[in-house]
């Protein structure tokens, strides 16, 4: 063998080397990048699932997984919802302006989507009504004001207690909370019955 074909021998395992480390550069990129990919949509599935059920938990009827700010919130929805917490929850402190607050904007002052880094007030309602059996608890107690309503339209009127006027929905709602008789509003057989013997 002579030199000249020795050094055509290492030249040809220097270009096989050189494309195989090629190729191992490209696979390895190729699996980063797929990775990089996969992470960046698991990331804003979280953030759509996230923004979907706040979304639903402050009232927005055409609940997106998107951000919504607050011109999207169904106000009497939103009383009702906080109005079941307040009823349910011993030390609840949650207002409707701190939802406002909340909706103003997308992202907190450090730069970061709120809906990730929820504030204290807004992490425990969205557990409660989420993780607590909030959600139920609401329908619940919305069925109990529709009971109540009809037993004092005389007082509130006859729309439905989504379509009534925010201050009055907000008085029945103080109404109910302090009546003398609410556990039959609360025991859908007590108050049938009652409307039965009328």
């Amino acid at each position: 063998m002579g030199l000249l074909d020795m050094k055509n021998k290492h030249i040809n395992n220097w270009f096989v080397a050189v494309i195989v480390a090629l190729l191992l550069i490209s696979v390895g990129f190729a699996v980063l990048w797929k990775s990089y990919k996969n992470h960046i949509e698991v990331e804003k599935a979280i953030v759509e699932h996230e923004y979907y059920h706040q979304n639903i938990a402050f009232g927005m009827e055409n609940a997106s997984r998107k951000y919504q700010d607050f011109s999207y919130v169904s106000i009497n929805r939103l009383n009702i919802k906080l109005a079941a917490y307040y009823f349910e929850v011993e030390n609840a402190d949650i207002t409707v302006d701190d939802i406002k607050d909340y909706l103003s904007s997308e992202y907190g002052e450090e730069g970061q989507l709120k809906v990730l880094n929820p504030s204290q007030k807004i992490a425990e309602y969205l557990e409660w009504y989420w993780h607590e059996g909030g959600a139920e608890a609401t329908v619940e107690y919305g069925s109990w004001l529709k009971r109540y309503k009809i037993d004092h339209e005389d007082i509130y009127g006859n729309d439905e207690i989504f379509d009534m006027n925010e201050n009055l929905l907000c008085m029945m709602i103080a109404d109910f909370n302090s009546c003398s008789d609410q556990d039959i509003y609360m025991d859908f057989e007590k108050w049938d019955e009652r409307h039965l013997g009328d």
